[in-house]
């Protein structure tokens, strides 16, 4: 049987508070999302700053990483040679679509 983590509200919220705390100590504007293991939004926050197309990009992110259960560095390792394994494409919604080859 497969185990699924759960993350409530409370926890995805001090994940958020957490990092916005330490991108603030550095004086960097950062946009955070967090998502459960389904990749559905569960907390976000745009630091003043922060640049517009992060938004997209973060919710992405989680939404890729929830996904796939995978590192997002890990797959964008592998959209940069689409022949090891992934290909991507980008559309303008809350959502990439990732296309297993």
């Amino acid at each position: 049987m497969r185990t699924m983590s759960v993350i409530d509200n409370a926890e995805a919220q001090r994940i958020i508070d957490f990092i916005v705390e330490k991108a603030a100590e550095v004086q960097k504007a950062v946009v955070v999302a967090v998502t459960d293991a389904h990749g559905e939004l569960i907390a976000f926050a745009r630091m003043d700053g922060a640049p517009l197309p992060s938004v997209t990009i973060a919710i992405n992110k989680a939404w890729t990483a929830a996904r796939t259960g995978k590192p997002t560095q890990e797959v964008g390792e592998k959209v940069r040679d689409p022949q090891r394994g992934h290909d991507i494409s980008y559309r303008r919604s809350w959502r990439s679509r990732l296309v297993l080859q």
